[in-house]
């Protein structure tokens, strides 16, 4: 694959939500695209995680959209046909879910923020979302945290309601959430983000703080990081490893 190349598709055939991948087309032709998007939009129906819906979750108890039915089909096609996936804010909540995990129903955000990432960066990125990637329930192999903030909202609750009792993996050692914003599923080459990468220019939003004191824009972070994702399923697994190495 020529890696200057690439398509992706969109879950609803709409343009833009890809526009900021770099190097690649639309296309509308699923069986041509390299990579297929889930975009953002209403919360995923919680009766896929067997909860019910909570007070300010937008859809009902026990009801599937018709729109989580389409993309829950087309996530078994792409993944049959080994395409790469990638999921905006609520596509990468639905992403979570399909791969064995749940969501926080219902937190807090703001506008923006920083978010620290695996490799020891820090990015800025935006914020228009309530629910929150639970996937602390999905075996530890099979997903990678690769962006994350800590202890930002003052509430997290569940289908009743109710505060959220997080896995012990979830906390920070100083006894903060961790709040996915990015995480990877090598075993369906899924990738996704809370934040949405179609909304943010390089003005403004999107200064990425290197630990080298170099300005990176996020979107370029993003961008490499999906790439090698693409061309290897393990590059975060054995980075770690060499930056394990280093640290020793």
């Amino acid at each position: 694959m020529d890696k200057t190349k690439l398509k992706h598709y969109t879950a609803d055939l709409t343009q833009g939500d890809g526009d900021w991948i770099e190097n690649s087309s639309f296309t509308r032709k699923f069986d041509e695209a390299d990579i297929i998007i889930f975009p953002g939009g209403q919360d995923c129906s919680p009766v896929l995680y067997k909860e019910k819906s909570g007070y300010h979750t937008q859809i009902g108890s026990n009801i599937i959209s018709e729109r989580d039915k389409r993309e829950m089909d087309l996530f078994d096609r792409a993944v049959n046909s080994k395409k790469f996936i990638f999921g905006i804010c609520k596509g990468e909540q639905l992403l979570t879910i399909l791969n064995g995990g749940k969501l926080v129903q219902h937190m807090y955000h703001g506008n923006g923020h920083t978010c620290k990432t695996w490799d020891n960066q820090v990015c800025y990125t935006n914020s228009l979302h309530h629910q929150l990637a639970y996937p602390w329930d999905i075996p530890k192999q099979d997903w990678e945290l690769i962006m994350w903030t800590e202890g930002i909202s003052n509430t997290y609750l569940n289908g009743d309601d109710k505060e959220i009792d997080f896995h012990l993996d979830a906390f920070t050692d100083e006894g903060l959430i961790i709040e996915p914003e990015g995480l990877w599923f090598p075993k369906t080459r899924s990738m996704g983000v809370q934040w949405h990468p179609e909304f943010m220019g390089y003005s403004g939003w999107g200064w990425n703080l290197h630990s080298k004191g170099d300005e990176v824009h996020t979107l370029d972070y993003l961008n490499k990081l999906l790439l090698n994702l693409f061309e290897n399923p393990n590059y975060i697994k054995e980075q770690k490893l060499i930056l394990l190495n280093d640290e020793n």
